[in-house]
């Protein structure tokens, strides 16, 4: 018989042990809570959101829903979380995220903002000047 089991999240690939060998953290619980409670917050449009597992590598559907869906398993394993959408260039908006103090940069049109970086790699939080670059 076969077994067709899905597991939500993803069984890890990785132990916290080797990760610890690997990588470093650059954002903890309350970082997280932090921008969760900002959205919660914030009158008007938010961005959407997707997130990676750094365990097993997971990425997560977009999403918009802050108030329950952001911290849906936890804030652990966080890779790295993205944002998207077009309130990233209101000033209040990056006002808000770079206040927080996140190690982060964009990728195309999207904000990445990082949990863990590689050993080796520049941790450096966001400024105003990222938001206008890209």
């Amino acid at each position: 018989m076969r077994d067709d089991t899905q597991y939500y999240p993803p069984k890890p690939d990785k132990l916290w042990s080797e990760l610890e060998t690997t990588h470093f953290s650059v954002a903890n619980h309350s970082r997280w809570r932090s921008l969760r409670d900002y959205m919660i917050n914030v009158k008007g449009d938010k961005p959407r959101f997707r997130s990676r597992c750094i365990l097993n590598g997971y990425v997560s559907n977009w999403d918009g829903e802050w108030t329950y869906h952001f911290s849906d398993g936890g804030f652990k394993d966080l890779e790295w979380f993205e944002l998207k959408g077009d309130v990233l260039n209101d000033p209040q908006m990056i006002a808000g995220i770079v206040n927080i103090q996140f190690v982060g940069k964009f990728v195309g049109p999207v904000l990445r903002l990082y949990g863990y970086l590689e050993n080796g790699q520049v941790a450096r939080k966001l400024t105003i000047e990222d938001f206008v670059d890209h």
